[in-house]
């Protein structure tokens, strides 16, 4: 008589698949938030000057400039404090952020100001986050191209940033 071999039962699967997809599903979730919420975010930035040679008066001999370069320069240095928080990007269609600065600088007009700045952040799809306006005058601290910056670096990158 000869002794019948038994096979074992079938494997099963102790995890079932619903449960394998709930967890990959969480897994591209935290990966994309942490892309969304914690990477740099890529910026464009550009900063036109312009300086009159009369106060509140276009001319033809005013000097205008694309001073972009300085600016990027002068907000690299801010990044040394937070290396992960921004990163300048020149290809405005990747770009997170858009920031626009333009700034005049005059003869001193009336009211004792020489100058005056525009900034304005912008989202990729058009969404504005922050407009703001600066003047220079004999009381300011700072000088008015490099307010916009401060304030952008502000908006972005500070404790109670975007």
């Amino acid at each position: 008589m000869k002794a019948e071999i038994e096979e074992p039962p079938p494997l099963k699967s102790t995890i079932p698949w619903a449960v394998i997809a709930v967890f990959l599903l969480g897994a591209v979730g935290a990966y994309i938030s942490y892309r969304q919420f914690f990477r740099p975010k890529r910026v464009f930035l550009t900063r036109h000057q312009t300086f009159q040679i009369e106060s509140g008066v276009k001319a033809k001999d005013d000097l205008e400039e694309d001073d972009s370069p300085d600016a990027e320069q002068r907000l690299s240095w801010m990044m040394k404090e937070r290396p992960r928080c921004i990163v300048l990007t020149h290809n405005r269609q990747t770009a997170d952020f858009v920031v626009n600065i333009t700034v005049n600088r005059f003869p001193t007009d009336r009211s004792g100001n020489f100058g005056n700045a525009d900034l304005s952040i912008v989202k990729r799809n058009g969404d504005v986050i922050w407009l703001d306006s600066f003047e220079q005058n004999l009381k300011s601290t700072e000088d008015i191209g490099q307010a916009p910056l401060n304030k952008a670096w502000e908006v972005l990158c500070g404790p109670h940033g975007i």
